[in-house]
């Protein structure tokens, strides 16, 4: 279901990646996953996390992650594209080893100087520094100029699953204590037997007899 979305996220990754990188950048695994604990579009992780081959133990670590939250992966198209600009900076600043992030998710002025060289409008939040960040009207027009499918993201993932609330019966059953008819009514209410002009009663219920006369 999400192939199509990945690889245009794929393909977004290396459009960007030669415009405003110059090619520099090394490849990245791209996943969408939960966000998990974590209340973010999305991360780059600082090391490499994948590797090629079926024994991790004899094999070399190849790719670091860069991930877009599942359950925020249905907002509009230059969204996204801002969440990955977003992440490659880190991904550039990783590679030149240089930090512009604490673990606290902090971002420093490292961070806003690479993001601001590629275009992105960074702004300073309480607690987590120079993180927020949009798009300017120049990578605007390299999103608009970016030819992959863009309403392809509709589909997110439900944080904690919805519990349909089972309405309760509130139905019985009513019998005629004469002829022993049967019916289902909505509600415990008083209906009378044509047929016997008796009245129904509970089914279980205490039986309640009259005569026709």
């Amino acid at each position: 279901m999400l192939k199509q979305q990945t690889e245009v996220l794929e393909l977004s990754f290396d459009y960007f990646n030669k415009i405003l990188f110059n090619s520099l950048l090394p490849q990245a695994m791209i996943t969408i996953q939960s966000r998990g604990k974590d209340n973010c579009y999305g991360w780059c992780s600082v090391d490499p996390i994948w590797y090629k081959g079926d024994n991790i133990d004899t094999s070399e670590l190849t790719f670091r992650e860069i991930n877009f939250s599942a359950e925020y992966l249905n907002r509009s198209f230059n969204d996204l594209m801002e969440t990955l600009l977003h992440e490659m900076v880190h991904l550039s600043n990783i590679t030149e080893g240089i930090n512009d992030c604490s673990k606290r998710q902090f971002h420093n002025e490292n961070f806003k100087e690479k993001a601001e060289n590629i275009g992105l409008i960074v702004k300073k939040v309480k607690r987590y520094g120079w993180s927020e960040t949009h798009l300017t009207e120049g990578l605007i027009k390299l999103v608009d100029d970016l030819k992959v499918p863009k309403d392809i993201f509709v589909f997110a993932r439900v944080d904690k699953p919805i519990k349909k609330v089972a309405k309760p019966n509130t139905k019985v059953k009513l019998v005629c204590p004469q002829c022993d008819t049967k019916i289902t009514a909505e509600d415990e209410i008083r209906v009378t037997c044509m047929d016997c002009n008796c009245e129904y009663v509970v089914v279980g219920g205490k039986e309640k007899k009259e005569n026709k006369d």
